[in-house]
């Protein structure tokens, strides 16, 4: 039962995470409209390849997988 907690603890703390560095860029690039010279890439997919994003999704799937690991491990 206490796996199954932190594991929801963890996931809540990633999807926050998330939800705050998507909610800061949204505000950022309002802000700084004006940039220069960008990637047509990245300013056509700029959630998708941002490194904080890919972060989080990878750590997520990580933790998640370890969480399942160590559960079966020890049961």
């Amino acid at each position: 039962m206490l796996m199954w907690i932190l594991m929801a603890a963890g996931f809540i703390i990633c999807a926050g995470g998330l939800v705050w560095s998507m909610k800061a860029m949204q505000s950022m690039r309002t802000k700084n409209a004006s940039d220069g010279n960008v990637n047509a890439a990245i300013a056509k997919h700029s959630v998708v390849l941002n490194p904080i994003h890919l972060t989080y999704i990878f750590f997520a799937i990580a933790v998640i997988i370890i969480i399942f690991a160590v559960y079966f491990i020890y049961t």
